[in-house]
């Protein structure tokens, strides 16, 4: 996608979070490079986190990935409220299409997603990054931050 249309809809859409538009880019840029059709399985959250929820096979699966701009993981688009039943597979499919379809929604849910980690980490925002990373990457606060210093004068 394009970064121009990616800033455009962090614009609108970041500050009905209190996020700074600058911000949610360089989350994009850090998690997909700006690739609305990112996927990636999260093989350690899967393990930890989904698996003891014995839901169908397909659906572990599908909840373990992390999707689109800002790479929210489907268990975290669950938690959000994103799917309306987890456990039925073809309803599970058809919301992450509609969602793989929608750049906004994907940063819409990002953002959602994000000021609950804000909100965990009381406001401190290197710490809800790294709450948003799940301590995978210790460097991760600081790459995004510093990522975010070449938006903020386009933003």
């Amino acid at each position: 996608m394009k970064i121009e249309s990616v800033n455009e809809l962090c614009k609108i859409i970041s500050p009905k979070y209190n996020i700074r538009p600058s911000l949610m880019m360089a989350i994009c840029e850090q998690e997909s490079s700006f690739d609305e059709t990112a996927v990636r399985l999260e093989n350690g959250f899967y393990r930890k986190y989904v698996r003891p929820m014995e839901l169908p096979t397909i659906v572990e699966i599908l909840l373990s990935a992390s999707y689109g701009l800002t790479q929210t993981i489907g268990e975290s688009l669950y938690e959000l409220k994103y799917f309306s039943n987890a456990n039925d597979v073809h309803l599970v499919t058809d919301q992450l299409e509609a969602y793989m379809r929608s750049p906004a929604m994907q940063i819409e849910m990002g953002c959602k997603w994000f000021s609950k980690k804000l909100e965990l980490a009381k406001g401190d925002i290197s710490k809800a990054l790294l709450f948003w990373n799940g301590g995978a990457n210790k460097n991760y606060h600081y790459e995004v931050l510093e990522k975010e210093k070449k938006y903020a004068v386009a933003t």
